[in-house]
């Protein structure tokens, strides 16, 4: 089962052995950031970032459900972050993190489209509890929202500043 392939892959860091199955024209979505992937070599990269960010993640506890031409995972991610996740630093913390993945594959069996869901605040929790989320949350209070976009207003306008300032 492809996915299976690509996920025991993963966990080895054969990046080329998670794409070999996959169509060249691979279209896959990270529904947790919104996120959607065009080709195999932008999944390839996107597989990688994951591996970055948590050196010794690993696939586990994996449940795959073959429905023709759609293969259904459910899965755990295991690992620590000690590489910068997107745009922010390792926090050196651990995490376990479910996944629930659907694939599509073609008559010759490549994967050809695909996408990934998680809880995002989940992960900020485990990775970030200094965002503010009331341990064991799973959904962020309307505090913590007004407080991030606070700080998002505030750092866009400190870029600003900065940006007028040089001139």
């Amino acid at each position: 089962m492809l996915p299976r392939v690509a996920h025991e892959s993963w966990n080895r860091r054969d990046f080329q052995g998670v794409i070999r199955d996959s169509a060249e024209d691979l279209v896959y979505t990270d529904h947790g950031r919104s996120l959607t992937l065009g080709g195999r070599d932008k999944f390839r990269e996107w597989t990688e970032a994951w591996a970055q960010a948590f050196s010794d993640g690993q696939i586990t506890n994996p449940t795959y459900i073959d429905a023709g031409d759609i293969v259904v995972t459910q899965f755990t991610v295991e690992g620590t972050n000690d590489g910068p996740l997107g745009s922010l630093p390792p926090s050196g913390r651990r995490i376990s993190l479910s996944f629930c993945e659907v694939c599509q594959l073609d008559k010759k069996g490549r994967v050809v489209s695909g996408g990934c869901y998680y809880d995002q605040y989940t992960l900020a929790n485990q990775d970030r509890p200094h965002l503010g989320l009331p341990s064991g949350c799973r959904r962020p209070t309307l505090r913590w929202f007004l407080g991030r976009l606070h700080l998002d207003v505030f750092k866009t306008l400190s870029s600003v500043q900065k940006e007028v300032n040089r001139q």
